[in-house]
């Protein structure tokens, strides 16, 4: 089953921001159209996340707008190992020789604490290598240790050597590190709110196509979601503002005034009631009716701020 995207909105500070929620999720046997294998998987698919506001200009969601992303290591060049003495490239690279015995300290930090039959290299241990540099790191497995430079060490690391009674090998950092890191998309895990789109939303219906076009399987396949939204922030603030007024009103001498502005409420309860249950067309013609008992809201001179 192909990816299902879902998208969720609201809006914030008095509709000048269009939050943008997707709720996909990640796929599971109870969300088939979730990201992740088989759907799209988004370290490893080539796509285009994009939405569009109104038929307006489809905004990119990769672009710094909060798409999820994870940091990645790679070495450039092939890794070497080195045995007795030789000399070993900058980056990462394995070397694997034989020490005398276990326990064998090597410098101050460095020691063989472990090694198979033949006493070869296993484990270096006690923060290894970092009295030639911070930030060098060992991994050992099955008597290679794979060593690797700080990424963007640059030439601030020199020549390094360690030796034994037996055993020398020295490598040198003079050019910068050969790993580089990046960032890629995805995955995703769960549900993720983009960064904040700034926005300029009228009172009224908007509608919001989310779009998803990813590369399947050598085709271009395009998974969307369209929703709308009612939005009512200038009516809001109309309605408020005559409400604020009703604490100087007196219930005998001001009744008709009184009485208009109840009925102003009650159409304003009527809207949200009819935005919330998707009866477009009713919310719609309270949003006219209410714009005509409280014009402010079209002219701009409610006093909101």
């Amino acid at each position: 089953m192909p990816l299902i995207p879902k998208l969720k909105a609201c809006v914030a500070d008095k509709c000048t921001k269009l939050i943008l929620t997707d709720a996909t999720g990640l796929y599971a046997s109870t969300n088939v159209g979730g990201w992740g294998a088989p759907n799209i998987n988004p370290p490893v698919a080539g796509f285009t996340v994009s939405v569009t506001v109104d038929a307006g200009t489809p905004i990119d969601m990769l672009d710094n707008m909060g798409f999820p992303t994870s940091t990645v290591v790679s070495v450039v060049g092939n890794p070497a190992s080195a045995s007795s003495s030789s000399n070993a490239p900058i980056g990462s690279f394995h070397f694997k020789c034989d020490y005398p015995a276990l326990g064998t300290q090597i410098s101050d930090n460095l020691t063989v604490v472990g090694g198979e039959s033949d006493n070869a290299l296993e484990i270096l241990v006690n923060n290894a290598l970092d009295s030639f540099g911070a930030g060098y790191t060992a991994v050992v497995s099955g008597g290679q240790v794979l060593i690797t430079a700080p990424v963007g060490s640059g030439s601030s690391h020199n020549g390094l050597a360690i030796s034994t009674t037996l055993v020398f090998i020295s490598f040198f950092d003079s050019n910068g590190v050969d790993e580089v890191s990046g960032v890629v998309n995805g995955p995703v895990t769960g549900v993720f709110t983009y960064n904040d789109i700034a926005a300029n939303l009228t009172d009224g219906w908007h509608t919001i196509v989310y779009t998803i076009t990813a590369t399947v399987e050598g085709s271009t396949e395009t998974y969307t979601d369209t929703i709308k939204i009612f939005t009512y922030c200038d009516i809001k603030c109309c309605v408020f503002s005559k409400m604020l007024e009703m604490k100087t009103l007196d219930l005998c001498k001001d009744v008709e005034k009184v009485a208009s502005y109840m009925h102003l409420w009650t159409l304003y309860k009527s809207l949200i009631y009819a935005a919330n249950g998707c009866d477009a067309n009713q919310a719609t013609d309270i949003l006219s009716r209410l714009n005509k008992l409280c014009p402010a809201a079209t002219t701009g001179g409610c006093g909101c701020s």
